[in-house]
């Protein structure tokens, strides 16, 4: 391993060679890559989830990922669909409500 590598695991303040004029500072392990492979396996787990469901609604979707051991707050799901919708991913329609409400947003697979 590299010095700075072995400094930073140790949670070190580590100053990093300038790339393109900038100074680099890394302080401690970045969480960063965790978090994109947490999002990643997240939007995997979602299209598993509708390509063996089908359509469901977000609430829905909340509570399959709370049975499968996910705590993921309803808002936080909608903002990952949403993105996957922006990406051509999923499709989305809005549903009327039984009760005269807002209506809810069912989600599927793009085709």
């Amino acid at each position: 391993m590299t010095d700075w590598l072995l400094r930073q695991l140790m949670g070190e303040k580590v100053l990093l060679p300038a790339a393109e004029g900038r100074r680099i500072v890394r302080m401690g392990v970045s969480t960063y890559k965790d978090d994109r492979t947490k999002g990643y396996l997240l939007r995997i787990e979602i299209m598993e989830t509708l390509l063996e469901r089908g359509q469901m609604t977000t609430a829905e979707l909340v509570d399959e990922l709370h049975a499968g051991g996910r705590e993921l707050g309803y808002d936080s799901v909608y903002s990952v669909l949403k993105k996957m919708a922006r990406k051509g991913q999923l499709q989305h329609h809005n549903e009327a409500s039984a009760h005269g409400g807002k209506g809810v947003s069912v989600w599927q697979v793009a085709e």
